[in-house]
């Protein structure tokens, strides 16, 4: 059944690699691609929270799951 949910229309598994709150992640699409951040949050919609160090401080930042990678990835 999980594998089922996790298909795409076409049938295609879209893998994701798994996340924990509080774990360093890295951006990998959009304007803050590259960025290293830490989880803060994860919604049922498929949605993240991130943390970015920006201009000093820590800026939250809500991107779709598929943007982000543990930051030691090679993805």
């Amino acid at each position: 059944e999980g594998l089922r949910d996790a298909c795409s229309p076409e049938g295609v598994v879209a893998w994701q690699p798994q996340l924990q709150l509080g774990q360093k992640v890295r951006v990998l699409i959009g304007p803050f691609t590259d960025f290293v951040g830490e989880l803060d949050r994860m919604t049922d919609a498929g949605r993240v929270a991130v943390l970015l160090d920006l201009m000093g401080g820590k800026i939250p930042v809500v991107l779709p799951r598929s943007h982000v990678v543990p930051a030691g990835s090679c993805l």
